[in-house]
């Protein structure tokens, strides 16, 4: 039995050193990659070119050549090439901004200026009084870049109950501001509350009224003498036939208007009994005493 045992192992052994080794071998991705769409641009349709394996159209252009004269390959597009795109493709003073050639601003920090000055907006400006209210002295604020002294006020609530802050001061309110704080049948007027008048335009008052100082009134007899009848004027609201004078110049040579009469200026009398019998002294001259019904030519 030993003999068969050890003759068996022997056998083995020589048959393992025999047979020639072979490295072991499995398919672990039962799901291979699906082949790609292409791989060179041969392997794509009419004018379409390989990309990251697949077939796409191609860009307007890939190098400046592709594009037309005077233009530029950005982007695989073609355009108009900025005016700059460093300071050196500027004329002397000049810098490129946003591809642009402009003329550098007189400053872009505080150091560009000269001292006691700051940059604003890229110029040298003296800087303002203050920023902040901290920049001001005690009991000051700052207001538009100045330091003043604070006002009473700038909400109602900084002033005392029942006051209001009305252009930086504290007042007492008005008594309205609208109509709606009236009561009914009073109007806001200057911030009073007032009874409204009879009439504001002519159309509140009832026909053949106007409304005269906010009263409905029956309109005078005339305003402008073209008003009245031919040969009256308009005086007072009232038609009148107008006076023998008015002025010197209305009255004939060497006489002057005087109460609207034309008198002579030298009187021949200052009484009644410095004239004729059946005469009296008016303006200055004796003038016959009319006989009633009588004598229409005397005065």
């Amino acid at each position: 039995m030993l003999f068969n045992h050890t003759s068996i192992l022997l056998t083995a052994i020589t048959l393992g050193f025999a047979i020639p080794w072979t490295e072991p071998t499995c398919d672990c991705n039962p799901h291979p990659d699906p082949e790609p769409e292409c791989k060179y641009n041969e392997d794509c349709s009419g004018d379409e070119i390989c990309v990251n394996y697949e077939c796409v159209s191609p860009p307007e252009c890939q190098v400046d050549a592709d594009c037309d004269p005077g233009e530029i390959c950005k982007d695989y597009v073609c355009v108009t090439p900025p005016e700059c795109q460093v300071d050196a493709d500027c004329d002397p003073g000049e810098i490129c901004k946003d591809y642009v050639c402009v003329t550098p601003p007189e400053c872009q920090v505080d150091a560009d200026c000269d001292p006691g000055e700051i940059c604003k907006d890229y110029v040298c400006v003296t800087p303002p009084e203050c920023q902040v209210d901290a920049d001001c002295d005690p009991g000051e604020i700052c207001k538009d870049y100045v330091c003043v002294t604070p006002p009473e006020c700038q909400v109602d609530a900084d002033c005392d109950p029942g006051e209001i802050c009305k252009d930086y001061v504290c007042v007492t309110p008005p008594e309205c501001q609208v109509d709606a704080d009236c009561d009914p049948g009073e109007i806001c007027k200057d911030y009073v509350c007032v009874t409204p008048p009879e009439c504001q335009v002519d159309a509140d008052c009832d026909p053949g009224e106007i409304c005269k100082d906010y009263v409905c009134v029956t309109p005078p007899e005339c305003q402008v003498d073209a008003d009245c009848d031919p040969g009256e004027i308009c005086k007072d609201y009232v038609c009148v036939t107008p006076p023998e004078c008015q002025v010197d110049a209305d009255c004939d040579p060497g006489e002057i208007c005087k109460d609207y009469v034309c008198v002579d200026p030298r009187p021949t009398c200052k009484y009644d009994s410095d004239c004729p019998d059946h005469h009296v002294c008016k303006y200055g001259k004796c003038k016959e005493i009319c006989k009633r019904f009588v004598d229409s030519q005397c005065e």
